[in-house]
């Protein structure tokens, strides 16, 4: 059994400061109209909300990853704008890697309320049979009261998301199953100076799952340490923890930004599995801006090809169909400049 790495970063600057007004505003207008996509009303009857669709290729029929953001406590109401705001950074990461992003808005506190988790799981099937979404790869994140909520969604419903990224979180409302959710991935941010949310509602949640897995428990800096951020990663588990020193409440602006997070979320699919194949990867040559890889498998399978730049944060490139035994199965992959590994997945 591996243990969980943990990092105290003492030089951190702090990422976050407390967001302004105008700079709300600025960022909303040039989140609402990103080359002139916009949000689609996705609402029914009890559940306002928005969806985000950017334009696929005509020619491309692949099946698309979707997003489901939960908004805060400001968010409430049935006038279907005010939480807009908080998702621009995340509307700008789905755009940039043709993902939906649904964002539904709750009448009343909390999520897990009136009927609202199998409301929104029905939007979600709807997407999924009308926009070609693929149901292996629905990611669930939301921050403060969404923070909860996604901690809720992914313990009511740990068959449908590959993924959840809870911020700055309630406490969960449910009844929560912490032996299930230790095998789903989780990456939960808080931080320390968080006078809305006390840090210790993630930190418990983590501390719970940290014991099932019958690990370490983790050592947190002082309430009042202001310059050290807490990495707690646990890849053998898919479980990962920051707790910045300063950012107050407001850090999801920051964090769905942050590439590193994003990118490890889409590397989750549900069709993961640890199920051992001999693949090998071979002949490998670059070719006119192409990466040409030779696979050989000793059984007949699915799989796929990843890239990554740090050996943390894999990406799908091309999905291998039916590769059978004993066979070598050539694919072209664009070459990306910035990727330092490559390896073959068995889904």
């Amino acid at each position: 059994m591996s243990f969980p790495f943990v990092e105290f970063d003492r030089e951190a600057i702090p990422l976050f400061r407390m967001r302004r007004e105008w700079i709300l505003v600025f960022s909303f207008m040039i989140g609402t109209v990103v080359m002139g996509q916009s949000y689609v009303n996705y609402s029914r009857e009890g559940l306002p909300g928005n969806l985000f669709d950017p334009p696929a290729d005509p020619n491309d029929s692949s099946l698309r990853p979707l997003i489901l953001a939960l908004h805060g406590g400001g968010g409430i109401g049935s006038d279907n704008t005010r939480y807009l705001v908080d998702f621009s950074g995340l509307r700008l990461e789905a755009a940039q890697r043709n993902a939906l992003l649904y964002l539904p808005q709750a009448t009343t506190a909390f999520w897990h309320l009136n009927n609202r988790p199998t409301m929104i799981m029905e939007m979600i099937d709807r997407a999924i049979e009308e926009r070609n979404v693929d149901p292996q790869r629905i990611y669930v994140t939301g921050f403060s009261m969404g923070g909860g909520g996604a901690w809720d969604m992914i313990n009511l419903f740990p068959d449908r998301f590959a993924a959840a990224i809870p911020i700055a979180g309630i406490r969960p409302r449910t009844a929560m199953n912490y032996e299930t959710l230790l095998a789903k991935p989780i990456w939960a941010f808080h931080a320390r100076d968080d006078n809305v949310v006390g840090v210790t509602q993630t930190r418990n949640e983590v501390n719970q799952l940290v014991m099932v897995a019958n690990q370490p428990a983790i050592i947190y800096p002082a309430a009042g340490n202001r310059t050290a951020t807490l990495n707690h990663i646990d890849d053998e588990h898919s479980l990962r923890y920051r707790e910045f020193p300063t950012g107050g409440h407001s850090i999801w602006f920051g964090v769905f930004s942050l590439d590193e997070a994003i990118d490890w979320m889409f590397s989750h699919s549900l069709n993961e599995s640890s199920t051992t194949v001999d693949v090998q990867i071979e002949q490998i040559e670059f070719a006119n801006d192409q990466l040409v890889f030779s696979v050989r498998s000793t059984e007949s399978i699915n799989a796929y090809i990843q890239e990554s730049d740090t050996l943390e944060d894999w990406r799908n490139l091309v999905p291998l169909e039916n590769l059978e035994k004993d066979v070598i199965r050539e694919a072209d992959v664009e070459l990306s400049k910035s990727a330092s590994y490559f390896r073959v997945v068995v889904p």
